[in-house]
């Protein structure tokens, strides 16, 4: 782009300083100069003829406008494969999963389910479902901090309670936020309640974790998110969560990505149950 300015430019400038730039279209904008040693100086009133084949859309990069409802600018994915795993059960199994997710200027939303189902000698051995959402307030468009709420159901054929819910909000900080990683650890409070189990009591919690994602270029995504839920009532009571993963794209014509991944559910007081629960999963994801 090329520009010029309609004033003096101070002979210190090194850095930035705010001037009236006349563009190449002839169009004027206050702005900042970074560059000040690629500027043309002209006399005030001088106006600087475009060229004849100039762009005016080349000369200014427009922040895309968020959306106008709440219903637009979501994107996410539909996936569905095979689903293993080793702790209360071995089995192969089906998994399937929504993701959706939705980032304007000032907030995150994003929604998810999942859905597993496994047999084992034609006797089912896994049977689990998960509904979670969750808001993350951006304070300030520069800012790193943010403010999150989340709300989680599940039901689990083989725990001793049928549904848990829970519910936390807290605050976040992006320690990295660029083009390709994003780290941002969490802590927040809130609690859970299990139904159809032995112990039905609602249960005051501490949520300390992170997410994080690293593009290693336009096709491979690394992504690992962990919860660590410590019981308010008795630390050494805690339940602690973590999931790992690629996705890659296979067709971007087509919108459709492999997802690779491991997860892990520890609980500290499973009620005759083992610990830990291990699953791995090979997905293939259609992209919206």
């Amino acid at each position: 782009m090329s520009m010029s300015f309609a004033g003096t430019l101070p002979a210190a400038l090194t850095l930035s300083a705010t001037a009236l730039l006349v563009l190449s279209t002839g169009a004027a904008a206050e702005s900042f100069v970074e560059h000040a040693e690629r500027a043309t100086v002209l006399p005030a009133g001088t106006y600087a003829e475009p060229p004849a084949d100039a762009d005016p859309a080349a000369d200014i990069a427009v922040a895309p406008a968020d959306p106008d409802s709440f219903f637009e600018g979501w994107t996410g994915s539909f996936a569905f494969g095979m689903n293993g795993a080793s702790g209360n059960t071995e089995r192969f199994g089906l998994r399937a999963q929504f993701d959706a997710r939705r980032e304007t200027s000032k907030i995150v939303t994003s929604f998810g389910a999942l859905y597993v189902y496994a047999t084992d000698d034609g006797n089912k051995s896994e049977h689990r479902g998960e509904l979670n959402a969750r808001n993350d307030w951006k304070l300030g468009e520069d800012s790193r901090w943010r403010i999150y709420a989340l709300g989680r159901a599940e039901y689990n054929e083989f725990k001793d309670w049928r549904w848990r819910v829970s519910a936390f909000a807290g605050v976040g900080y992006a320690l990295i936020q660029n083009e390709t990683t994003l780290f941002l650890p969490r802590v927040g409070i809130g609690g859970s309640r299990e139904f159809g189990g032995t112990a039905n009591d609602i249960v005051p919690e501490l949520n300390l974790g992170w997410d994080f994602e690293h593009k290693f270029n336009e096709n491979v995504k690394f992504f690992n998110v962990f919860d660590y839920y410590p019981s308010l009532k008795n630390f050494s009571d805690f339940r602690m969560e973590t999931s790992a993963g690629l996705d890659v794209i296979l067709s971007k014509e087509n919108n459709l990505s492999l997802r690779l991944g491991v997860e892990n559910r520890h609980d500290s007081t499973p009620e005759g149950a083992k610990k830990n629960d291990f699953t791995y999963f090979a997905l293939i994801a259609y992209n919206f």
